[in-house]
């Protein structure tokens, strides 16, 4: 019994140990980023905000994924420059949908150049999660892989019925948007 115990204590010494400057510099910037989002997020309902939201938001989504990839030293490190990417196309689509101006949403004055940058975001997305799941995967799981699948079926299948029939049902729709809803 004795020989068992001073074996528990050998593996429970040599487990190795998460560095203290990493988790001191993460809780210092987890805690920084908190007070700036509520400070921003006070200004905004005091009406004083004055545009501070967006770019602090989207530099947030860019930076996260990079600054979490290097505190906890990722593995597998395109999944989060695929994250980080999309942050940047989003906040690009943003910017060309306020310089295009004003505009319907399923109307023939729709601009589709938001939607060049909007696109490839979601794509990114996609494959950085697909880029993770493979990374956590210690084998093949078929079963679990056709699980997803038809869930993936049924929500799309929710999804048409909920959001793209009845929007390719509006009368005066232009064909371009239509076909953009349909695609996101």
């Amino acid at each position: 019994i004795a020989s068992g115990l001073r074996d528990a204590r050998v593996v429970e010494t040599t487990a190795p140990q998460p560095p203290a400057r990493a988790s001191r510099l993460g809780r210092a910037l987890s805690w920084g980023a908190f007070a700036a989002l509520l400070t921003v997020a006070v200004a905004h309902l005091a009406g004083r905000s004055h545009g501070l939201l967006f770019p602090l938001v989207t530099f947030s989504a860019f930076a996260a994924p990079l600054i979490g990839m290097r505190l906890h030293r990722a593995e597998v490190r395109w999944p989060w420059w695929a994250f980080s990417a999309a942050a940047v196309l989003w906040t690009v689509s943003a910017i060309v949908e306020e310089v295009v101006g004003p505009h319907s949403a399923l109307g023939s004055d729709r601009s589709l150049l938001p939607d060049v940058f909007a696109l490839p975001a979601y794509l990114c997305v996609g494959v950085a999660l697909r880029g993770l799941i493979r990374a956590r995967a210690t084998s093949r799981e078929h079963t679990a892989l056709l699980d997803g699948w038809i869930l993936g079926a049924a929500f799309g299948l929710v999804v048409w019925q909920a959001v793209i029939d009845p929007t390719l049902q509006i009368a005066g729709a232009s064909l371009p948007a239509q076909l953009i809803v349909i695609v996101y």
